[in-house]
């Protein structure tokens, strides 16, 4: 069986989610998209792959708190930093001045947030993030670009391992990363996007490294590409 996969156009985000929203159930409704919620299982599946249960995470931005909760059933101390008072976080700080101590935790979770900073800041902020860590950092980015996804499930080969009980099927994509212009309507509150004129790639990788960052790996969700993760390991 073949399936026309069309992603979310950014018709599809609703910026009156946020107007509702000087609380947690801002994020509800049109916000909380099908592409979030398989960003919600990477986010809690790539914390699983590199620290123990028990393990110190600093959540930036946690939004809904849906992976604060369930990284906090699995055993995790999880602590969460927001600029906003009303979303309820742990810590009231903005990402440019969070005023932690270094090496206090053992990973650092920015999922979506990043993009809401003026790029002008993005250095200030990675150098930030590696001076709290003791290790790990784990960020998502949004990739604008034309997006090909091609998936095949073999009755008799087993699903790619993922956390139990759940896999995938195996998965090819593709995202074809083309200079665009800035949207005439970017999506609430980006304030860049990796694939526009003037953020490529690749000069997106030399800012995390020049922030003292190794990348482990880069991937795309397969069935939601806008999305890109980074897997960071600090260098001393």
């Amino acid at each position: 069986m073949f399936h026309f996969y069309r992603p979310l156009s950014k018709n599809q985000y609703d910026p009156a989610a946020f107007t509702f929203g000087e609380s947690q159930l801002g994020y509800w409704g049109s916000w909380v998209t099908w592409g979030r919620w398989l960003s919600y299982y990477n986010q809690i599946n790539e914390v699983l792959k590199i620290a123990p249960r028990g393990s110190r995470i600093l959540e930036l931005g946690p939004g809904e708190q849906i992976t604060t909760h369930v990284l906090r059933k699995f055993g995790y101390h999880v602590v969460t930093l927001d600029k906003d008072p009303t979303l309820q976080p742990d810590v009231v700080a903005d990402v440019r001045d969070m005023g932690l101590p270094a090496d206090s935790f053992d990973v650092v979770l920015a999922f979506q947030v990043l993009e809401h900073v003026p790029y002008e800041d993005f250095g200030q902020v990675l150098r930030n993030l590696h001076r709290v860590t003791k290790r790990f950092c784990v960020i998502s980015l949004p990739l604008t670009g034309p997006e090909v996804v091609f998936t095949l499930r073999l009755p008799r080969v087993p699903y790619v391992p993922a956390f139990p009980p759940f896999g995938r099927p195996l998965t090819l994509s593709f995202k074809l990363t083309l200079p665009q212009r800035p949207r005439s309507n970017p999506l609430p509150k980006h304030q860049w996007e990796m694939g526009k004129l003037g953020y490529p790639v690749r000069r997106i990788k030399k800012d995390l490294r020049a922030a003292g960052f190794t990348i482990g790996k880069s991937f795309h969700l397969p069935q939601h590409l806008f999305w890109t993760f980074f897997v960071l390991e600090k260098r001393d």
